[in-house]
């Protein structure tokens, strides 16, 4: 995956998943936390590096991942 690719899982995945998963179990919330920042921090990481990856301007991962 390309790094639009790779940055719209993770946006996907902190305003998607990881919500859903804390609001249907409580109890986790603070590894969902802590995933959530370890998600950012990757993300930060793609935005200083993306001269090195390959960057598309849209991917249809998200769509298909959200389609399954």
């Amino acid at each position: 995956l390309g790094c639009q690719a790779l940055s719209e899982m993770i946006q996907f995945y902190l305003e998607e998943v990881m919500p859903q998963a804390e609001n249907h179990d409580p109890d986790i919330k603070e590894h969902v936390n802590s995933l959530g920042e370890k998600l950012k921090t990757l993300r930060l990481r793609l935005r200083r590096c993306h001269r090195f990856l390959p960057c598309e301007n849209k991917s249809k991962a998200v769509e298909q991942v959200k389609s399954a």
